[in-house]
């Protein structure tokens, strides 16, 4: 069995409070300034778990004295395991990048599986944009009927667009941000050599990042998973009401807004209050022109609670920033 690009791991840092070995392993991926909204992702996952056991395995580039601190307590306080592999990210740089604010160590998840396969012959990926609102036993006990991947597949328009752009063959796309992976599949079909072949290739090549690139390799490999364990409609105001993992994948991010103002905004509050991390002290992220449009939301929420002054200085701020995007 061919192994490619073994030993970008640098290190890792491991804190072991499972008692015997976890029967489940659960991989990540993000970088050092994702620490906190990946710690709530975290909690939610364990807090709604207790009865498993389960290695959480996070890929990164760095973390702070203090997010290792908070990972261990976050162990120790939920009986498992959890192992930081810190990576080296130079090869990861040659990978397309079609928004600034994506980082380079999201094509990671392409390569986990070299590392995975080392702890579990399967494992779950999870974006750390997301929390678990319920047991995840049934999904850990997927049948993946003999494919590399399974995934919760993209709405149909998207569907049609991606595999007519992209050239994938089978007619399948499916979000990549939850997926359940057979590690030792993966690795003797050589999907991250595959996946490492599109280094380098122009931005216009593809509509996304690494999820078009797991689709285009993984093309009639595919298992679809229920919806319920990868919602990720964008709607902050209802989650299906079997939905067992929220994606929160619209424009507005919990982690940037700290009030109430839909019921799935709520609901990450929640298991951020019970995370390690401490809370935004701000409610409101800072007045740059790329955070414009959460201040009409904060303005929506102040009038709704008769906050009139607030209200007012939210939408002028949001009017304000909104004239700068246009100008620029």
């Amino acid at each position: 069995m061919s192994r490619f690009l073994l030993g970008l791991v640098k290190h890792t840092t491991d804190f072991r409070y499972a008692q015997g070995d976890p029967t489940v392993h659960v991989a990540m991926n993000f970088d050092a300034g994702f620490y906190p909204p990946a710690g709530v992702a975290i909690t939610s996952l364990l807090e709604n778990n207790r009865a498993i056991s389960i290695a959480v395995h996070i890929f990164t580039d760095a973390a702070s004295e203090s997010d290792l601190e908070h990972l261990g307590t976050t162990a120790r306080r939920y009986r498992s395991n959890i192992h930081v592999h810190f990576l080296d990210p130079t090869p990861f740089q040659g990978f397309h990048i079609q928004h600034h604010h994506y980082s380079p160590l999201g094509f990671a998840r392409l390569y986990m599986a070299e590392v995975m396969l080392d702890h579990a012959p399967r494992y779950l990926y999870l974006d750390a944009d997301i929390i678990v609102d319920g047991s995840l036993q049934e999904l850990f006990d997927f049948d993946l009927r003999g494919k590399t991947i399974g995934g919760v597949i993209c709405p149909e328009d998207y569907i049609r667009k991606a595999c007519a752009f992209l050239g994938i063959e089978h007619g399948c796309f499916i979000n990549a941000g939850v997926m359940l992976v057979d590690a030792a599949r993966w690795v003797e079909k050589g999907y991250t050599e595959k996946a490492f072949s599109y280094r380098g290739r122009p931005a216009k090549h593809f509509l996304g990042h690494d999820q078009d690139i797991v689709n285009l390799v993984a093309d009639g490999d595919i298992a679809l998973m229920p919806e319920k364990f990868n919602d990720f409609s964008g709607d902050l105001w209802n989650a299906g009401e079997e939905s067992v993992i929220i994606h929160y994948l619209g424009r507005i991010k919990p982690w940037k807004l700290a009030l109430d103002v839909t019921p799935l905004l709520a609901l990450w509050r929640k298991y951020a209050a019970l995370s390690e991390w401490p809370s935004k002290a701000d409610p409101l992220p800072p007045p740059k022109p790329e955070n414009y449009y959460y201040f009409k939301y904060a303005a929506r929420h102040y009038r709704s609670c008769g906050q009139w002054a607030k209200a007012l200085r939210s939408y002028l701020t949001y009017l304000r920033l909104k004239r700068l995007i246009k100008r620029s």
